[in-house]
């Protein structure tokens, strides 16, 4: 089962990403705009995993509080000369996500990422003509979404033709919410 963790979007939050899309979408470029309903926040891709409910049991365990955050404005990865990947970054409560994806990623005892940047992915790049004009495109794109975080899951991804298909496994809730 191929697998990631992540932290779900309210719904006015992913139609406000799905929005800002539309400021980037005219640019001559072969992507691939993430759907509404598939818009989240990475935590760690987990790949194929044999036992979901060592898993499961494992991210049981970790604890977390609520907390705000935001989305604010539009970025790339992994530079304007070589774009790959459109995001939104985690402005509030940046630092809680990157606790939260340390403690999942010592939960599962994963090698953590140097340099994890929370952020909602909105499109992947397969070839664009100009990078200026989409590195344009994206700084012209002026938002900021506030929400919540709740929760986090464990999700499947079943890759298909049309593009790949979330599917939750788990949630997982913070302690101040289990009353």
């Amino acid at each position: 089962m191929r697998c990631f963790i992540g932290i779900p979007l309210p719904g006015r939050v992913r139609k406000a990403l799905v929005k800002a899309q539309d400021g980037f979408r005219h640019v001559d470029a072969r992507m691939r705009l993430v759907k509404e309903p598939n818009l989240h926040i990475t935590l760690h891709f987990l790949g194929g995993v044999d036992n979901v409910d060592k898993v499961d049991e494992s991210l049981r365990e970790v604890s977390f509080s609520s907390f705000k955050a935001s989305l604010k404005n539009l970025s790339f990865f992994p530079k304007k000369s070589y774009i790959r990947v459109i995001h939104s970054p985690v402005k509030n409560g940046r630092q809680q996500v990157i606790e939260l994806y340390d403690k999942v990623a010592e939960a599962l005892s994963l090698d953590p990422e140097d340099r994890f940047t929370p952020h909602a992915t909105l499109a992947r790049v397969k070839f664009v003509k100009s990078t200026n004009a989409l590195a344009r495109a994206c700084y012209d794109v002026r938002f900021e979404e506030s929400f919540t975080v709740k929760s986090f899951n464990l999700y499947n991804s079943d890759l298909t033709p049309k593009g790949p298909v979330y599917e939750v496994i788990s949630t997982y809730t913070p302690k101040d919410l289990k009353k």
